[in-house]
C-alpha cells in the first residue's frame, strides 16, 4: 500500500515542476518616459563625457569626412579630427581663456579667444561650439531660443536655433542616457552629417 503513496509524491513534485516551468517570467518593469522638460534639464547637466565617431561636411560645393573624437570635462573640450588616406588631422582644445588650433606636421598652432573666429578666418566657415556640445547630447544649450520637435519618447526629432536646423535620425542607450547616434546640423550653404559609434559617459 505505500506504492501509491510514493508515486503520488512523485507525481505531485513532477505536476509542480512542470507548473512550475510553464509559468510565464515576471514581466520587466518598464521606466516611464521623462518628459521634455525632464530630459532637457538632465541632459543640460550632462557635462563631462567622450564619443567616437565619422563626420562629413559640405560647405557649398565643397566637402570632405573625418572622423571625429570630442572629450568635454565641464568647459574644457578636446576635439581631435584626423582626415582618410593619411591627410593628416588637428587638435582644437578650448577652455573659457580662448582655443587652440594645433596641426600634425610642423605647422604653428594658432591661438583665438572663440573658437567660430578661429574657424571661420581659416576655413571660411564656423559653428557655434559652445552650442554645439548641448546640441550632441540632444538639447538646445541653457538660455538659447529655440523651436523643437519631438518624437513619442519626448526625443528631439528637429530642433531650430536662429539659422541653424539640427535633426536627430537616430538614439542610443548609454549609462542610463538615451544620446543621438547620428544627426545632421545645416544652414544655408553648409550641412555637417555626424555619425558616433560610440560614447562613454
Amino acid at each position: 500500500m505505500r506504492r501509491p503513496r510514493v508515486w503520488l509524491a512523485c507525481g505531485g513534485l513532477t505536476l509542480s515542476l512542470l507548473l512550475g516551468a510553464c509559468t510565464p517570467p515576471p514581466k520587466p518593469q518598464t521606466v516611464p518616459a521623462l518628459s521634455w522638460q525632464q530630459r532637457q534639464a538632465r541632459l543640460q547637466l550632462l557635462n563631462k563625457w567622450t564619443f567616437s565617431g565619422r563626420l562629413a561636411v559640405s560647405v557649398k560645393d565643397e566637402g570632405w569626412q573625418a572622423s571625429l573624437d570630442w572629450r568635454q570635462d565641464h568647459r574644457h573640450y578636446l576635439l581631435r579630427i584626423l582626415a582618410p588616406l593619411g591627410m593628416g588631422g588637428v587638435e582644437l582644445r578650448g577652455d573659457v581663456n580662448g582655443v587652440i588650433l594645433t596641426f600634425d606636421g610642423d605647422q604653428p598652432p594658432l591661438h583665438a579667444e572663440r573658437a567660430e573666429n578661429l574657424l571661420q578666418a581659416m576655413y571660411g566657415w564656423s559653428i557655434p561650439v559652445d552650442q554645439l556640445r548641448y546640441w550632441l547630447v540632444g538639447v538646445p544649450a541653457p538660455g538659447t531660443q529655440a523651436s523643437v520637435q519631438l518624437d513619442m519618447a519626448n526625443r528631439l526629432l528637429e530642433m531650430k536655433v536662429g539659422p541653424w536646423q539640427v535633426s536627430y535620425q537616430r538614439y542610443g542607450h548609454y549609462s542610463g542616457y538615451e544620446l543621438p547616434e547620428k544627426l545632421t546640423i545645416k544652414r544655408p550653404g553648409y550641412r555637417l552629417r555626424l555619425v558616433i559609434s560610440e560614447w562613454q559617459i
